[in-house]
């Protein structure tokens, strides 16, 4: 099959997955950079699928890629000291009802959600002042990865990750816990 036609079929098949994995990677991601990243996952694939590569997993493979054009990414833009907006809390905030409206049923209680907010703020507050790895290694597994696929994305071992990961989650639990006091 020629890498072009496979390239369509691969975009048929999974493209919409692609802008979904972007966005869990890293909810910080402003929207007008989700689409010069899906585009940059688009290069690669094709890249890949041009130099004959053999790819048995696709979906491993894009999610693989679309984590490496994330970390990318946010490396860009710290190294350029921009500060990304805090996507977590404008999504809890986009189901808060305006002053005076009665929350529809599907928002829950508002109260659960200020506290969801305040959660959020307080460890993006931690999250702020520790190393860049501790960050990343918290964020990645807030969004789902495991400790092995930690590891791999950011070349380290596993065991690295994990230890790095638990000892960080344990300061993470301690300061939250003390600035609720």
């Amino acid at each position: 099959m020629s890498s072009d036609r496979q390239m369509r079929q691969w975009l048929a098949q999974y493209g919409a997955r692609v802008r979904q994995a972007l966005r869990a990677a890293d909810p910080r991601l402003p929207v007008a950079d989700l689409d010069d990243l899906e585009q940059e996952v688009h290069i690669r694939l094709w890249r890949a699928l041009k130099s004959e590569r053999e790819i048995r997993q696709p979906a491993s493979w894009i999610k693989q890629t679309v984590m490496s054009v994330t970390i990318d990414a946010l490396r860009r833009a710290s190294s350029r000291g921009d500060h990304l907006p805090k996507g977590e809390l404008e999504e809890i905030d986009q189901y808060l009802p305006a002053s005076g409206e009665q929350p529809p049923d599907s928002v829950g209680i508002p109260a659960q959600w200020l506290e969801s907010r305040q959660a959020l703020e307080r460890i993006e507050a931690h999250l702020s002042g520790v190393a860049a790895d501790t960050g990343r290694v918290i964020r990645l597994y807030m969004a789902g990865f495991s400790t092995a696929e930690i590891g791999r994305l950011l070349d380290w071992t596993e065991a690295k990750a994990r230890n790095l990961l638990y000892r960080s989650l344990a300061e993470l639990k301690k300061a939250c816990e003390v600035s609720d006091e």
